[in-house]
């Protein structure tokens, strides 16, 4: 008789991923450091800056992952779903701030140039780290895909960029071997910074796209436009067999939706009658949206002013 395979928790598939991400992140940090120190290329420093705050950023996304799936309690009565936002948005402001001050490092090499020790290691390192960041995010964001994790979504949107920018360096490191072979010396102490500032303004256009919607999500913004246009329409759906729709508020925390509807009964509506149409609402409200928490109340439609009677024998 085959057995059957158990399927491991949520959690301990996105614990297991981070937990990799930790180590490719150590591995980054420590080749890109030791080579960068050691040939002076402020390039493959930047890149260890990156992987330190990789690294940072994934103990916290390990914390986060296990926060995520806590039940709501006294302190936070919606739960702990916003701390995915929260997570993807330290690592987003965390990489820019990364290229800034490389940038800074940078401008400083050009006013001050000082060739870089060798070219051939660097490319050979940056290489290695550019395989392995590769891996890495097409690894996480599988996993993520798989458990519609924002944060680990986040770790993946990362490790590509990463990816991008070692393979990058290593046609820069490639481009200085060049230029010594061909004679051009006096060049090539250039080419490593200009190099570092060049790809710290490619690498800061993706997280500061991103950090635009995980700040709407701290604020509690709106979701996407097409959950919001799925909610509007069938709250008005639902509302015509009541009176009409009151008002339909969304905001997002992570992966779940919580939504405010409120409709406008008619006053032959029983309560009865207005439970069972509250019970189906959500029903396939969670079908269509999933991890959507909604509140729904009703709302007595207002009567018409009542024009005042007028007394006989009064004017």
């Amino acid at each position: 008789m085959p057995t059957r395979r158990v399927r491991p928790p949520c959690g301990s598939r996105e614990a297991s991923a981070a937990r990799l991400s930790i180590v490719g992140a150590v591995l980054t940090f420590a080749v890109s450091s030791a080579v960068g120190v050691a040939c002076d290329s402020v390039a493959l420093l930047l890149d260890a800056g990156t992987g330190f705050l990789i690294l940072c950023m994934t103990l916290f996304a390990r914390v986060a992952i296990r926060k995520v799936g806590s039940p709501p309690d006294r302190l936070f009565h919606f739960g702990y779903g916003k701390y995915e936002p929260l997570a993807a948005a330290a690592q987003n402001i965390g990489i820019i701030s990364t290229c800034v001050l490389g940038s800074i490092v940078a401008v400083q090499d050009i006013i001050h140039p000082e060739d870089i020790v060798r070219y051939d290691l660097p490319a050979a390192s940056s290489l290695f780290c550019g395989m392995l960041a590769l891996a890495l995010g097409a690894y996480l964001r599988g996993v993520a895909g798989r458990e519609g994790s924002a944060i680990l979504r986040a770790s993946a949107t990362q490790w590509f960029v990463d990816a991008g920018l070692s393979f990058a360096m290593c046609a820069g490191f490639m481009l200085g071997i060049a230029a010594v072979r061909l004679g051009y010396r006096e060049a090539a102490p250039y080419i490593d910074p200009t190099m570092a500032i060049v790809l710290a303004l490619l690498f800061m256009r993706l997280p500061l796209r991103e950090l635009g919607g995980e700040l709407r999500e701290l604020l509690d913004g709106a979701p996407e436009r097409e959950i919001c246009d799925l909610i509007e329409g069938m709250a008005k759906r639902y509302g015509a067999r009541a009176c009409g729709v009151h008002r339909v508020r969304a905001r997002r925390a992570g992966r779940r939706t919580f939504l405010d509807v409120g409709f406008v009964v008619r006053e032959d509506l029983t309560a009865a009658e207005a439970a069972a149409l509250a019970d189906e609402f959500e029903r396939e409200l969670i079908g269509a949206v999933p991890g959507c928490e909604a509140t729904v109340y009703f709302k007595p439609a207002r009567r018409p002013p009542v024009a005042p009677r007028r007394v006989p024998g009064l004017s």
